[in-house]
């Protein structure tokens, strides 16, 4: 897991964008991890550019201990840096969006069958009552219902089950089939 000592010494090779963090980044609350060592005086932050003080430099040669927070080891595997997080991160902020769009925005190449899984999830979440979704010119964009955005944690998607749980309320919702819908 990338702790707030490793955003700094990645920032200890130069500036870099909350978004370069956060590729590299297992969290997803690297926000979090910056405002904290930006309290403590280790980065300064400015329209997005991160760089770390010299007392960040002092911290990482003296090996402080940064303590505990959103990036420390009690973090979740669920808040792990997977497609589907990122995914719905997008989802959360923004309009109507393509799979393309999100495969070319969020694929780091190293996701196998990533358009398969992204599909499959957006079409389950699209049953489930999450997504609105509409076609134009023959491409499906996908945009969240506001109602809906219950939190930063990605709903899970079961495709053995056909149930989608929603980790922030936990509830559970069963998803029929394509070939139950045509019934």
């Amino acid at each position: 897991m990338l702790r707030a000592r490793n955003i700094l010494e990645a920032l200890a090779d130069g500036p870099k964008l909350t978004r370069q963090l956060s590729a590299h980044c297992v969290c997803r609350e690297v926000h979090s991890c910056i405002v904290r060592l930006r309290k403590r005086g280790y980065v300064t932050s400015r329209e997005g550019v991160h760089e770390i003080t010299s007392a960040g430099r002092d911290a990482l040669e003296k090996d402080v201990k940064l303590g505990p927070g959103p990036c420390s080891d009690r973090a979740s595997s669920r808040k792990g840096n997977t497609l589907r997080s990122r995914a719905w991160y997008v989802l959360r902020t923004g309009d109507f969006v393509s799979l393309d769009d999100m495969l070319s925005l969020l694929c780091t190449g190293e996701e196998q069958q990533a358009a398969d899984n992204l599909r499959s999830w957006l079409t389950a979440l699209t049953r489930a009552g999450y997504l609105t979704c509409r076609t134009a010119c023959g491409v499906r964009r996908y945009r969240l219902r506001r109602d809906r955005d219950t939190g930063p944690e990605a709903p899970a998607w079961n495709r053995a089950t056909y149930i989608v749980t929603d980790v922030n309320t936990d509830e559970r919702y069963y998803v029929r089939t394509l070939k139950e819908c045509l019934r």
